[in-house]
């Protein structure tokens, strides 16, 4: 489910979890910080609206039903539609070894939720910013 009606210059953010409140927490600070959103309840729903919507970023919840996010992650990544998507885990285990598991499966970050809105912002905006330079440094050297 799309939350903003708006240009595509806004970045598109995919929001994962499988707790509705968490949800709409998430989509209408992202909504109000410039994104547009989508949602989706599970790891299967996330790679399915992935494909169909190719958002920018994925804010993936790691312990949920029907599909983990571990499980979720790879297949946007092996999917060249998707591969390019930033991936963010939102986990509430502060487990050093989930983390770094995040990270080594696929995850652009990883933070412990709760997390600091501003914080997540920021994770967001400073990803985005280097898939954009990236790139545009592929494309130099393309051209």
């Amino acid at each position: 489910m799309e939350h903003a009606m708006s240009t595509s210059a806004r970045p598109l953010v995919l929001v994962v979890d499988d707790y509705e409140d968490a949800r709409e927490l998430l989509s209408e600070y992202l909504e109000s910080a410039g994104f547009r959103t989508l949602t989706a309840a599970d790891g299967q729903q996330a790679v399915v609206v992935a494909q169909e919507r190719r958002p920018d970023v994925v804010l993936m919840d790691l312990a949920m039903p029907v599909m983990n996010g571990f499980d979720a992650t790879a297949r946007i990544r092996s999917d060249w539609r998707t591969a390019a998507a930033v991936i963010i885990a939102l986990t509430a285990h502060s487990c050093p070894e989930i983390l770094a598991r995040a990270l080594r499966d696929g995850c652009d970050a990883a933070l412990v939720k709760p997390c600091d809105l501003s914080r997540l912002d920021e994770a967001i905006r400073d990803r985005l910013a280097a898939r954009s330079t990236l790139r545009l440094g592929r494309n130099a050297r393309a051209g």
